[in-house]
């Protein structure tokens, strides 16, 4: 794989631990994402993108997650915490939590106590038995970070954007957003301020750009050194992001692994070219719509953008995200 960005710090850092401990800080990158200018003005053009970088860690602890799923919501406990009221939920936070099997999914924090009982949202028992689910066990790794919003990816460049350009998110349709000049608005609603809006770390994005000039967007933040999940709860369509900032092959996404994968009916899409370009695997290996014969597993998705896939299915499973830089461990 091509790195898609640049490490700034790869340290071993000596924290407040006994002797026998030392912890090795996370790596650090930034990187360049360039929306695609218009043709000319009126002519827009769109860009499939991932904003993948992770926000600084406010909590790094073992947790307790309790067996209470109800209607999408379940609880975690952190023993001896002393938190703010409201210390998570003044601007958006995401818990993420890692199961035995090592891999990492991240949920939105909706309530909290003062003394370490959160409520996350989640789309199913965290706790149950399931075959084609990640589950989790008693025992937690718990780290909360502040939420990416619409905001914080792109409030730094509002100057550059204009009140034509479009950021729409996928939720069963498209969901488009805007920035007028002083705050960002969803389609349909031009008096709300939308800016808190999330942008959880498995969505992507596909940018609308109206000018003749490109944007280039700058990302900064914690590369992910976990493998990376995420729910995928009904039939139809995703739009996912690329979970690292490198670049990697259909192969190498292991969508085909998906529970239920269906290699008649289900199909994955990435952006080439200013349109959608359709693969589907037949069991053996990755095929080009229209190219039946030659082996596309190799294709290239660039390290910032983002991949619909198309599920026949209604079965509930995760996708599993990996790096080539984790890939030798898992």
């Amino acid at each position: 794989m091509k790195l898609g960005f640049s490490i700034i710090l790869l340290t071993a850092i000596p924290l407040a631990m006994s002797p026998a401990q030392e912890i090795l800080s996370s790596p650090f990158g930034f990187s360049k994402v360039t929306v695609a200018a218009a043709e000319s003005e009126g002519q827009s053009r769109l860009t499939a993108i991932s904003a993948n970088f992770l926000r600084e860690e406010k909590v790094s602890t073992l947790a307790t997650l309790i067996d209470d799923y109800s209607d999408g919501y379940q609880s975690v406990v952190v023993s001896g915490a002393d938190w703010a009221s409201n210390e998570f939920l003044a601007s958006p936070h995401l818990a993420y939590l890692t199961n035995a099997g090592g891999a990492e999914e991240a949920f939105l924090i909706t309530g909290h106590t003062t003394d370490g009982q959160l409520t996350i949202h989640c789309g199913y028992d965290l706790r149950g038995d399931s075959e084609t689910l990640e589950t989790f066990g008693e025992n937690v790794e718990l780290v909360i970070r502040q939420a990416h919003t619409i905001n914080s990816l792109f409030g730094s460049q509002v100057d550059e954007i204009n009140r034509n350009d479009g950021f729409n998110l996928w939720s069963g349709k498209w969901v488009q957003y805007s920035y007028t000049g002083s705050m960002w608005v969803v389609a349909g609603d031009p008096f709300t301020d939308q800016g808190n809006t999330v942008i959880f770390p498995e969505e992507g994005l596909l940018i609308q750009r109206s000018q003749p000039t490109p944007l280039v967007f700058r990302f900064f933040g914690e590369v992910p050194t976990k493998v990376q999940t995420a729910t995928l709860d009904a039939a139809g369509l995703h739009l996912i992001s690329n979970r690292y900032p490198v670049s990697s092959t259909l192969a190498e996404q292991r969508i085909e692994q998906l529970a239920g994968w269906n290699s008649t009916q289900d199909s994955l899409y990435l952006w080439r070219n200013d349109s959608w370009k359709q693969f589907s695997h037949d069991g053996t290996a990755w095929r080009a719509a229209g190219n039946p014969f030659e082996d596309a597993g190799g294709t290239i998705i660039p390290p910032n953008s983002a991949l619909f896939i198309s599920r026949a299915t209604a079965t509930p499973t995760n996708t599993r995200q990996i790096p080539d830089y984790l890939s030798s461990e898992q």
